[in-house]
């Protein structure tokens, strides 16, 4: 969500990630789309289609807020292995964003790091990028300039990527990181997961990436 003022005043929008939700969904003009806020920064977004096409249903984490160790919780993946032959989740199944919204949580609760969340969608995935929240990277990465070498790191192991920001009048409109593809397979990461990254400043910095795998 970015804030972004016109002839009326300060709006709110959804920025950074709409793209890909449109496309990955294949929003077209006469679509119709119902919000339902679900908590933990989610939102339940029922698609309804024209009369003669069929409704569809689909989940997008809004994401507003971005640790080093590992966390391991009962039932779900370990952030330090990896994980051959999972099967990828459904992803019209909000339950499976939810529940991984509520781990993600619990890891921000004992991180004193900055830090944002992330829910790997599919789009997210066959492009190999992490979209970084533009409230998050205008507090961070202000100073950066357009391409950026940084390092994703998963315990001890360190992955080469970039940061890339885009800016209008002196406020970055978008940020990711992009290149982490290798970063995602090397982990077997799969749609609906997701990530709590935490940033650590340094020649280059670090993106210390806490998976939560189902």
């Amino acid at each position: 969500m970015a804030h972004e003022e016109d002839r009326d005043g300060w709006m709110t929008i959804l920025a950074g990630g709409w793209v890909d939700f449109v496309e990955e969904n294949e929003i077209r003009v006469g679509d119709g789309l119902k919000f339902t806020y679900r908590g933990n920064s989610c939102f339940l977004v029922k698609i309804l289609r024209p009369s003669g096409s069929k409704k569809s249903q689909r989940s997008e984490a809004a994401k507003s807020t971005g640790g080093s160790s590992s966390s391991k919780r009962p039932g779900r993946g370990s952030s330090s292995s990896k994980r051959p032959g999972c099967s990828p989740s459904y992803h019209g199944s909000s339950a499976n964003i939810i529940e991984t919204n509520e781990w993600i949580d619990d890891l921000a609760r004992s991180c004193s790091k900055p830090h944002f969340k992330f829910i790997f969608i599919a789009a997210y995935l066959k492009k190999g990028v992490i979209n970084v929240t533009v409230d998050f990277a205008n507090n961070w990465f202000n100073n950066c300039g357009d391409s950026t070498n940084v390092l994703l790191q998963n315990s001890d192991e360190q992955i080469a990527a970039k940061l890339r920001v885009v800016k209008k009048d002196g406020l970055i409109t978008k940020c990711e990181l992009s290149g982490v593809r290798e970063f995602t397979d090397r982990y077997n990461v799969q749609v609906e997961e997701g990530a709590l990254i935490k940033f650590q400043e340094g020649h280059p910095a670090v993106f210390d990436v806490d998976l939560v795998l189902v």
